[in-house]
């Protein structure tokens, strides 16, 4: 079994990766990688800030042309 702390932290990174992988088709989703980043821990778990670097990489990419990229470059820029 996986202690608590580990499956939190697995849970997070798996939502985040939907985020980054079919953001493309939520109109909300970069806004909550940018919330998500406005909230980012020192201590937050290795695997859950390289989900969200990646998340907010790949959505940046797909919804370059839109509006929606805005946020997005600010996510890219905090958390690289």
């Amino acid at each position: 079994f996986m202690p608590i702390f580990d499956r939190a932290c697995t849970a997070r990174a798996v939502l985040i990766w939907i985020l980054g992988e079919y953001g493309h088709d939520l109109d909300e989703a970069p806004y909550i990688l940018e919330n998500l980043v406005d909230k980012l821990e020192e201590k937050m778990d290795t695997s859950v800030c390289l989900a969200l670097l990646t998340a907010c990489m790949k959505l940046f990419f797909k919804v370059m042309d839109t509006n929606k990229s805005q946020g997005l470059k600010f996510c890219f820029t905090a958390t690289s």
